[in-house]
């Protein structure tokens, strides 16, 4: 199933799975679906014309069957500020949640007290967790991340590698198979993968028209090795798991 998020939107959501979820403790729980919700700060949609990137991540998944949505709303065009009202349902003024002040000194502490998501706000992993479903959050410590603890039963910081945006997949593959495994309660785990952010340096020429071959060439290649990691863990997962599942990805 595939989800396209109008340009607008600074954070690219991959739930793959499920987002549909009955919360209803005791009842139907083996029929409750396990959920795995990637993001993906950079991906852009495709403008219309040729094949992208956009296409490029998703060509990994094949011919699962898609629905589209062409047009999607955020609260706001920081990535930061649009998840933290996606994961409690208020807008970020309400919540209250603002950005980071100092990003020269990249730790909560230097921030202003609003730049962290509030424990005692309720979030979708707090909610899920209460009607039996286990929760993780995976991601490579950048400060956007660091911003959601409290909100998950487990947190796992991710080694970084010789490129500090490339996910390292073997490690991401063997702690969340580890994860996945032990109990056959629903499961909701989010990813937060930096990898497109490598193109950050490209994204002024993105937006020229008409863009640089060479530039989309390279931000394709970015996204379709994303894809191609994304693709082969969602494999190894569905194998590990008898709930219903679909897919969603953004297109």
């Amino acid at each position: 199933m595939t989800v396209r998020r109008s340009s607008s939107l600074a954070v690219a959501l991959l739930a793959l799975v499920s987002l549909w979820v009955g919360c209803a403790p005791g009842k139907d729980r083996d029929a409750q679906p396990d959920i795995l919700l990637v993001l993906m700060p950079g991906l852009r949609a495709d403008p219309p014309g040729p094949p992208g990137a956009e296409a490029a991540l998703l060509a990994p998944f094949g011919t699962q069957p898609r629905r589209s949505f062409t047009q999607a709303y955020s609260q706001s065009i920081s990535p930061h500020l649009s998840l933290g009202s996606a994961l409690t349902g208020i807008y970020p003024s309400a919540i209250p949640l603002c950005g980071f002040a100092d990003l020269q000194h990249p730790t909560l502490a230097s921030q202003p007290w609003c730049s962290a998501l509030p424990t005692a706000r309720a979030s979708l992993p707090q909610a899920l967790a209460a009607y039996g479903w286990r929760t993780v959050h995976f991601h490579g410590g950048y400060l956007e991340q660091l911003a959601l603890q409290g909100h998950f039963e487990q947190e796992v910081v991710l080694p970084s590698s010789s490129d500090s945006f490339a996910t390292p997949w073997t490690d991401l593959e063997t702690q969340l198979l580890s994860w996945w495994g032990p109990s056959d309660q629903p499961r909701l785990a989010v990813l937060q993968l930096a990898d497109l952010m490598q193109a950050s340096t490209l994204w002024p020429a993105l937006g020229v028209r008409p863009p640089d071959p060479a530039i989309l060439a390279t931000y394709g290649e970015l996204a379709a090795g994303l894809g191609q990691g994304l693709a082969t863990l969602v494999s190894k997962l569905e194998s590990a798991s008898r709930r219903p599942r679909s897919t969603m990805a953004p297109r």
